[in-house]
């Protein structure tokens, strides 16, 4: 028996000759095809046998190995937590493409009020009250989400926009009507409304025109500890002018943990009564005619890390 390699594709003849010297000798006739081209490793040996007879005989094996599909968008849900002290809920994280490794670890960066168990996704709220973040990151590393949990004695204080008809991560959605909803049923209950992690979209102008007393406003963030909170909820306005103008004075108002992005000519907030004793806080503003604008008298109003473009994101006229 003789073995024979097939090195390109076409047909070849092999001859096979007796050793002694009889003048007998016998041939095959070897095909060898093409293997398509992949991106994969591939293997392949070919045998030929020969006898006094003509005959030939060609095997083949093919051995493929299969590159790993990676992960490129992992999403937590719920996509917040309001609990009380000591309740115990499971979060769930979905790897995107479904075929990419569904292996996660997870996180807290506040163990204080809220830990996670690193495998399972459990969070258990702890006694203290406060905010902590969760972090799911994918096997590998390279992708991550996160959430914010609110752990308070009185979560029925907390509401989201989504209660009100609002919705996140929607381009042909206007929240405008959710938010001015919220606003008017939540104003003077000293209740939180609560924007998921996201993008929020608004087209039209909303105008406040009862008095605000005792209300709060904050989307999510990551919490790493005091002085290092980043929002990870967005609001796009592109509507005509002001986004939010309040027509009304407005006292315990607090307004924190939004990345704000506009049109060129429009302008995200606008306060032309008086302001006492309200926040302002971690605000990202994007663009815009002009930054949040106080028009009338402000007493007591607190205004901490809120920029526009990088400059002051407050002006007093």
């Amino acid at each position: 028996n003789g073995l024979v390699t097939g090195l390109s594709a076409g047909v070849a003849i092999i001859q096979a000759s007796s050793n002694a010297d009889t003048g007998k000798s016998d041939q095959a006739t070897v095909f060898v095809e093409a293997v398509p081209v992949s991106t994969t490793m591939t293997t392949t040996t070919t045998t030929a046998t020969t006898t006094s007879t003509t005959s030939s005989t060609i095997s083949s094996s093919t051995t493929t190995a299969v590159s790993p599909v990676t992960p490129t968008y992992v999403e937590i849900s719920p996509r917040q937590l309001i609990l009380r002290p000591q309740q115990t809920v499971t979060l769930v994280a979905a790897v995107y493409p479904a075929t990419a490794p569904q292996a996660v670890i997870w996180e807290s960066t506040n163990p204080e009020v809220a830990t996670v168990n690193s495998l399972t996704g459990q969070v258990i709220a702890a006694t203290r009250t406060g905010v902590a973040s969760i972090i799911v990151t994918t096997a590998d590393g390279k992708v991550s989400d996160c959430i914010t949990v609110w752990v308070s004695n009185y979560p029925t204080n907390y509401y989201t926009l989504e209660q009100f008809g609002g919705m996140a991560n929607n381009l042909y959605f206007d929240n405008s009507a959710a938010l001015s909803r919220a606003i008017t049923e939540l104003n003077g209950t000293g209740s939180t409304l609560i924007l998921s992690s996201g993008t929020y979209y608004f087209y039209t102008p909303i105008t406040v025109t009862s008095p605000i007393f005792n209300l709060n406003i904050s989307g999510s963030h990551v919490y790493y500890g005091v002085g290092m909170d980043y929002p990870t909820t967005g609001i796009v306005y592109t509507g005509s002018g002001t986004m939010l103008t309040f027509n009304v004075p407005a006292s315990l108002l607090s307004l924190e943990y939004i990345n704000w992005t506009l049109s060129p000519n429009n302008s995200p907030m606008q306060f032309n009564s008086p302001l006492s004793n309200s926040k302002l806080a971690n605000i990202n503003i994007t663009g815009g005619a002009s930054a949040i604008r106080i028009l009338d008298a402000h007493d007591n109003l607190t205004v901490s890390n809120v920029y526009r473009n990088g400059g002051n994101g407050v002006v007093y006229e």
